[in-house]
C-alpha cells in the first residue's frame, strides 16, 4: 500500500536553479518581518512556485531542515490558495536568529505576508 501524501511539494513546485534565484533576489518585491524576508514575483503559471533558504550562520543542519521542513508543511496546505487570480514564484529567505521559532509563528508571519498581497 502506497501513503497518501496530499501536503508534500511536487517537483514543479520548487524553485531549484540559481538563475531563478537570482531573478527573485534582483527583480522580486521584498516583504520584511522579523524572522525573514520574502521576495516574490508573478510567474504567469496556474500555480505557485517555492524556494526557502535558511543560511547556515542559523545553525546546524538539524535547526536548518526542521525549518525548511515546517514552512514546506505549513505552504502544502495552501500552496495552491492564491489571494488573486495572479500566481508567483517566492523566496522566503530567513533570518540568522529564527532557530528557535516555532510553527505558529511561522504560520502568523506567512498569513501576515497573504494578508499583504491582498491589498
Amino acid at each position: 500500500m502506497e501513503k497518501q501524501r496530499s501536503n508534500r511539494f511536487k517537483r514543479a513546485v520548487k524553485i531549484k536553479r540559481e538563475e531563478e534565484i537570482s531573478l527573485l533576489f534582483r527583480y522580486g518585491q521584498p516583504w520584511e518581518c522579523h524572522v525573514c524576508k520574502i521576495y516574490y514575483l508573478k510567474n504567469g503559471l496556474k500555480y505557485n512556485r517555492y524556494a526557502i533558504i535558511v543560511s547556515k550562520k542559523t545553525g546546524a543542519a538539524v535547526v536548518r531542515n526542521r525549518l525548511k521542513r515546517a514552512v514546506r508543511w505549513l505552504l502544502g496546505k495552501t500552496h495552491d490558495i492564491s489571494p488573486s487570480q495572479s500566481h508567483y514564484n517566492i523566496l522566503i529567505n530567513f533570518r540568522t536568529d529564527c532557530a528557535t521559532l516555532k510553527t505558529r509563528e511561522l504560520k502568523e508571519t506567512l498569513e501576515k505576508w497573504h494578508a499583504s498581497l491582498k491589498k
